[in-house]
């Protein structure tokens, strides 16, 4: 499917109209338009805000082959306003809509081709017809207005009734056409509902009519301003609005002059169909808004009516006409036409490649309604209209493909309607093929339960008993096992591979039960143990998280024992204690290991299929029975405990399924495993195979993004540094720069998959369809060759997103957030800034706190000195000698003790001013942190943990490292320490004086 985000689009297709004749148009219409001619043809044009959308939807229902008039987008015309481009359609000179062709001579002839007496009725409701629009058209003149929403409130009933009657012999006039005319409102009808048309039939019966073509009126349909997900506009702004938003405007919007809507429409107005993954019924009307305007076409099949055979045959016809649409040429119109409005919200509008999907979803809904086999009659009862149909869409189909995707549409048509016909040819049966195993054990399963259909069908016993051998053989039984001993696991395929074992117990129940297979060969291969499980211990650990599959089992234990030649319950019991693996559980002690719920338990005992304690010690060894009986008396215990729980969990489904009768559950089955939802499984593990291999963001982008972002960074720096001078000289921070980047990388990668998450998905889902064609078209490859398939496509679906993503297809150039970075850069520049002042504050004033304590220590030198000078002096014996020495000594001491106190002060204020420094920096406590959380780190293996202190201890040493007080001691000893040699010095001279003295 083509992607219009994903691939590289080119400019929407124009129909250049300049220099084109316009006059006004005055034909129907909602809206303004122009008629213009150009080369001899003439165009409707109407001005539109959603003009690229509305032609979509046209070329869209031209896939069906129906005919629709060439729609085209349109350049602005000089005489409208605006320059967007409009909608032009190819004016069809003979079309009339049908409610004008109701009223023509051309539907009177027909009506009375081969009854005169009908042709008289009919001319009468042309004359009722007549009137009712006369009496409206004079209402209008007596108000003065030119449409019917003008008038005064006053005349809104009159209007509204004489309206009703105007639309009433419309309708009766519409039933008395040929049924062949009517057949072609049906074909259009069904395709409308495909396409969500809210206003297929307008309330003067406008939007579908007949062209005449040689005579003949052939059905056509045109304005699809209401298709897909187009809703109606906003009453208020005139804005257009989705589906989903114009429910209620639907109704609002509807004139009280009309003939008014039902009541149940403008109840169940939450239920019409706002572009939904299934239109519902194709009879109910309700999920239009105006859904009753199309009432006298519906009635031609809605049950319990008995439809014509022409009816049928038209139906049958446009089930042919959808399941030969290819999902790539839905693609192709939605990549090249779709375009929401330049004005419009972020997705309020779908992108063109989920509307691809949502399209194609509404196909594959509307033909589950549809029975294939009577499809595949039609074809084969009229095989050349089925050849004229495929050319009608062929012819349609090949321009809108060609163009955009190369592809021949006439090979597409062919490839699906031949997978139509294979879907009910009898055929060998596909091979197991697939490269998963879970896959290939459901593939075993559906031949075998095909098989079995085809017998019931036939009513051949003998293929029937081949089909039951079939469910017993290794290739099925053992390979279901192997899933339900592995468990469901999460993935889709693994789960429905799981599930299966449910569906085969209940199929080998009913075929047990209808005698059709014998129920000991049954029972003996339930309890006999296979190379790495037995069945029942396998049930009995997945009783809890899949009760199903565990009702299912019971109950085929039940059949088993019921059987005419079925085994006693004591024989069950001693199986089911004997059928296990070695050293493991059986299914018993599995139900108990499991956590059951008491419900199974007594479920079990009401079969009579719970052991006895004397059973148990018979069967088991001793010490088994003993585990078995410790594991009864804890599960016991749990339930007076916790209480006991004696529901089951089943589902409705499991339920409903397990009463359905054999021809009925192999129905259902066949269709839950059919190759169709095999592959549909194998998809998902498809796409996971694809996303596993690539990525959605490149290298070179990451690169070139790093690039930008340090470009950035380093413009935003430099203007930091201009407004904080203390930065200037500082290069940027490399954790800025890292952390900007790591910014920039999630957020571009972020915004990348979510853009290329559709694109990507365009371009795996074209892969798997070539995948999937290869599969359908050659159901007997051999695992090999179908594994070789997968692995090209893989490669080629990698090999298209690698392209995309490396930028050959869309060149992509990173484009970072610059005034974000540069907030953030200028925010963490003033932190910085910040810092550097504190410090430099700090730095500035230890150099204070040293000048300040070095003058203080000079004057408390200079007092200390003459103090000690002037008592020296008093006590000196009046030796000159003696006088001088202790003059000598009292400058050395003076000296010694102003230099002292000098290195004291001095170091006191440069630790204090440090230390206050380095606390008031906001990075001390994360250091702080840091150290903690290294001390409170567990011992590495090998190192000694003699040294790792409590939290207590690191806490303490962080308050006598903050704390002055405690700091004082430690202080004190050093000024002991440094104090110490002065004190030495001043001792010695003593002693010299001492000793003079005594010479």
């Amino acid at each position: 499917m083509a992607n219009a985000a994903a691939l590289p689009r080119n400019a929407l297709p124009i129909l250049d109209l300049s220099g084109a004749h316009a006059i006004k148009w005055q034909g129907a219409g909602s809206g303004a338009a122009m008629l213009v001619e150009l080369n001899r043809e003439q165009w409707r044009v109407k001005q539109t805000d959603c003009s690229a959308q509305e032609v979509t939807m046209a070329k869209l229902f031209q896939l069906t082959g129906l005919p629709v008039p060439e729609t085209a987008l349109a350049s602005p015309l000089s005489t409208q306003a605006g320059t967007a481009p409009g909608v032009a359609s190819r004016f069809e000179e003979t079309f009339y809509d049908l409610g004008k062709f109701l009223t023509t001579e051309h539907a009177l002839a027909r009506v009375g081709e081969k009854d005169p007496q009908a042709a008289q009725r009919y001319s009468a409701l042309q004359l009722a017809h007549q009137d009712a629009t006369a009496a409206c058209s004079q209402l209008l003149a007596q108000a003065k207005v030119a449409q019917p929403w003008e008038l005064p409130p006053e005349l809104h009933a009159a209007h509204a009734k004489i309206d009703q009657a105007r639309f009433n012999a419309l309708e009766q006039m519409n039933r008395m056409l040929p049924l062949a005319l009517r057949c072609e409102q049906l074909r259009h009808y069904v395709a409308s509902r495909w396409l969500a048309n809210w206003d297929q039939l307008n309330y003067r019966m406008e939007n579908f009519g007949y062209a005449m073509r040689d005579g003949e009126p052939v059905g056509m349909s045109l304005d699809f301003g209401a298709c897909g997900p187009l809703g109606f506009r906003n009453m208020r702004t005139g804005a257009m609005m989705p589906k989903e938003a114009s429910k209620d405007v639907a109704i609002c919007q509807r004139p009280p002059s009309l003939f008014p809507m039902p009541p149940e429409f403008k109840i169940f107005a939450d239920d019409f169909d706002a572009m939904d993954c299934d239109p519902g019924p194709l009879h109910d009307t309700l999920r239009w808004p105006y859904g009753f305007q199309s009432e006298t076409i519906v009635e031609l099949f809605r049950p319990p009516a008995d439809p014509d055979s022409a009816v049928c045959d038209t139906l049958a016809e446009m089930g042919y006409r959808l399941s030969l649409i290819p999902e790539v040429a839905i693609g192709a119109v939605t990549e090249t036409y779709w375009q929401p409005p330049a004005q419009a919200r972020s997705n309020a509008w779908p992108a063109p490649s989920v509307l691809a999907v949502l399209l194609n979803e509404r196909r594959d809904a509307m033909l589950r309604r549809f029975d294939t086999r009577q499809l595949v009659e039609w074809v084969q009862a009229d095989p050349d209209r089925a050849q004229r149909v495929r050319s009608e869409m062929c012819k349609a189909m090949q321009p809108l493909m060609q163009a955009s995707t190369g592809y021949d549409a006439e090979r597409m048509i062919e490839a699906r309607h031949k997978a139509l016909l294979r879907t009910v040819e009898p055929c060998a049966a596909p091979a197991l093929n697939s490269k998963h195993r879970e896959i290939r054990s459901l593939q075993a399963f559906h031949n075998a339960v095909r098989q079995l259909r085809e017998g019931l069908d036939a009513g051949n016993s003998k293929v029937i008993s081949a089909a039951a051998a079939e469910l017993m053989s290794p290739d099925v039984y053992q390979s279901l096992l192997q899933n339900l001993d592995f468990g469901p696991g999460y993935q889709p395929h693994s789960v429905a591979a799981f599930t299966a074992n449910q569906d085969w117990l209940l199929l080998m129940r009913k075929l047990v039960q209808e005698q059709r297979v014998d129920a000991k060969a049954v029972a003996a291969l339930l309890m006999t143990p296979i190379e790495f499980a037995a069945y029942p211990a396998s049930v009995g650990f997945h009783t809890v998280d899949r009760p199903e599959v565990g009702m299912a089992f019971i109950q085929l234990l039940g059949a088993l024992i019921e059987a005419p030649n079925g085994m006693t319950r004591e024989v069950m019991r001693a199986q089911l204690l004997k059928a296990k693996q070695p050293g493991t559980a059986n299914y018993f002690s599995a139900l108990l290991q499991s956590d059951a719920a008491q419900g199974w338990i007594d479920r079990l005992k009401a079969s009579q299929l719970w052991p006895s304690s004397a059973e148990v010690s018979e069967h088991r060894s001793l010490h088994a029975a003993n585990m078995f009986k410790l594991r009864s008396g804890m599960f016991k215990l749990r339930n007076a405990v916790l209480g006991s729980d004696t529901s089951l969990g089943e589902t409705n489904f499991s339920v409903v399924r397990a009463k359905m009768e054999l021809q009925q559950l192999v129905e259902e089955v066949d269709l839950a495993y059919c190759p169709a939802k095999q592959l549909l499984l194998e998809s998902k593990l498809f796409r996971q195979d694809v996303l596993s291999k690539v990525t959605l963001v490149s290298y070179d982008e990451l690169n070139s993004l790093d690039h930008a972002v340090t470009d950035a960074v380093g413009g935003a720096w430099r203007d930091a540094l201009r407004k904080y001078p203390a930065l200037r000289g500082v290069p940027v921070p490399a954790s800025l720069l890292e952390q900007q980047q790591q910014e920039a990388a999630r957020g571009y990668t972020e915004q990348m998959q979510a853009d290329r998450h559709g694109p990507a998905s365009t371009r795996i889902q074209r892969a798997w369809k070539r995948y999937e064609a290869q599969v359908l078209e050659q159901p007997q490859m051999t695992r090999s060759e179908r594994g070789l398939a997968w692995k090209q496509c893989i490669e080629q679906a990698s090999d298209e997103i690698g392209s995309m993503v490396g930028g050959r297809e869309i060149p992509i150039a990173p484009q970072v957030e610059t005034a974000s970075i540069a907030s953030q850069v200028h925010t963490h520049a003033a932190r910085q800034a910040s810092e550097a002042a504190a410090v430099q504050a700090a730095e500035q004033a230890q150099s204070q706190a040293q000048k300040q304590a070095a003058a203080q220590a000079s004057q408390q030198a200079r007092e200390s000195a003459q103090s000690h000078a002037a008592e020296q002096a008093k006590k000196a014996v009046p030796s000159l000698a003696a006088t001088a020495v202790a003059v000598h000594a009292q400058a050395a001491a003076a000296k010694a003790a102003q230099k002292h106190a000098a290195d004291k002060a001095a170091h006191e204020a440069a630790s204090r001013a440090a230390r206050d420094a380095v606390i008031s920096n906001i990075q001390f406590k994360d250091e702080v942190n840091t150290r903690l959380a290294l001390l409170r780190a567990p011992d590495v293996r090998g190192v000694a943990s003699s040294s790792r202190q409590t939290t207590t201890q690191i806490a303490q040493r962080l308050t006598a490292l903050q704390d002055d007080r405690l700091n004082a001691p430690l202080e004190a000893r050093l000024r002991a320490l440094r104090d110490a040699p002065a004190a030495a010095g001043a001792s010695a001279g003593r002693t010299r004086s001492a000793l003079r003295e005594k010479k």
